[in-house]
């Protein structure tokens, strides 16, 4: 809860903070329905290697704001150095 997850998309950076963390059944497909504000959803299997649960990690966008007006101070994320 709390970490930060950084996306670029279209050379725009976004970042989300992990709001909500949970393990669900296959069929509980709710968990993927529309917000009222824009979230990122990661689902995974669990446990690894099997199908029997899903986790959910869903994150709130904190950047940029949802709004119409320009951050006064541009985001600049970490580089992280090149896999070869």
């Amino acid at each position: 809860m709390g970490d930060r997850i950084y996306i670029n998309y279209n050379d725009q950076p976004y970042v989300y903070q992990v709001e909500n963390i949970k393990v669900v059944n296959p069929a509980q497909i709710e968990v993927l329905n529309p917000a009222d504000h824009s979230i990122l959803s990661l689902m995974t299997c669990t446990p690894v290697g099997t199908t029997i649960n899903r986790l959910i990690v869903q994150s709130k966008q904190i950047y940029p704001e949802q709004s119409n007006s320009v951050p006064k101070s541009p985001f600049k994320p970490k580089l992280l150095p090149a896999i070869r």
